[in-house]
């Protein structure tokens, strides 16, 4: 199995990381719901309680293989016009009992943040890279 790499610290999204690793992509949305932020969402995502919210479920295919789900929550003042547009469907996790999980919280230029993503990853399709640089000390 050839595994697909993805970058951790920059910014990518999933169509570009399909081009880059030479992949077809395509992404389905299972779930879009607006909410309202309470404790537990809270707490997971860093939002504060009350917060209006998108929640978006995405299942992303790689060469026709569904091999990454996606959780969003995007905050609704700062993302406006987002809709639901495809169908539910399961992911394949063949005969695996774990996912990877990466989790990410997003920030405009004015430090609020906006998004906060958790993508589970099928373990024998990906592959997460980074490249360290030290900043000098003044």
């Amino acid at each position: 199995v050839v595994q697909t790499s993805y970058t951790i610290g920059g910014i990518e999204s999933f169509k570009e990381s399909s081009i880059r690793n030479h992949k077809k992509g395509r992404s389905v949305v299972l779930q879009f719901m607006e909410l309202t932020a309470d404790e537990k969402i809270s707490r997971r995502t860093g939002f504060p309680v009350g917060s209006e919210l998108y929640y978006i479920q995405r299942l992303h295919f790689l060469d026709e293989k569904p091999l990454i789900i996606n959780h969003n929550y995007f905050l609704k003042s700062a993302t406006c016009g987002l809709t639901p547009d495809e169908k539910y469907l399961e992911l394949d996790v063949n005969d695996y009992n774990c996912l990877a999980v990466i989790t990410s919280h997003t920030y405009n230029s004015d430090g609020v943040m906006f998004e906060f993503t958790q993508s589970r990853h099928r373990p024998d399709y990906f592959r997460f890279q980074d490249n360290a640089v030290r900043r000098s000390v003044s």
